[in-house]
């Protein structure tokens, strides 16, 4: 999901939260398989889950963590981003407060991602975090089936 700097970061911040522990990071590293990250493994033996991991990343990074469970996309929004920025930077939009475009990322740590927006969109965007699983959802009901089909991992650099 992150780098392997991100990671250890988070893994960090994780355990400095309370939400996991020493031991757990060294049961995680002997079950690891394959290419498959600590915080992969982590989540699929149940010691942790995606939610919290966002939200964790967002409390640290600054950003505000939005629960997208339930949350109605309006059509209008596909009018915002389109499908192909959306589909490359993983990022959906929420909405817009007046000029400030509202947009939700899974990684507040792509610099590269929060970088280039600015300049692809328009320069005012004010950024949200959530999980990988419900920002794909919430662009398969921005753009319908092309973004489900083409969205792909969700997995960050």
């Amino acid at each position: 999901m992150f780098s392997p700097k991100t990671e250890e970061l988070l893994l960090e911040q994780l355990q400095e939260s309370g939400l996991i522990t020493e031991r757990d990071v060294a049961h995680a590293r002997g079950a690891q398989k394959g290419d498959e990250s600590l915080l992969e493994t982590l989540t699929k033996t149940g010691v942790i889950n995606d939610e919290q991991i966002a939200q964790t990343v967002a409390v640290n990074s600054g950003m505000e963590y939005v629960d997208l469970h339930g949350y109605t996309a309006h059509q209008g929004l596909k009018d915002l981003v389109p499908l192909e920025v959306a589909m490359r930077y993983k990022v959906a939009p929420l909405g817009a407060d007046g000029p400030t475009l509202q947009l939700v990322v899974s990684d507040p740590y792509d610099f590269e991602t929060l970088d280039a927006l600015p300049h692809i969109l328009q320069p005012d965007i004010e950024f949200f975090c959530s999980t990988p699983s419900l920002i794909k959802t919430l662009m398969a009901n921005i753009y319908g089936n092309e973004a489900v089909m083409g969205s792909g991992s969700f997995k960050t650099a």
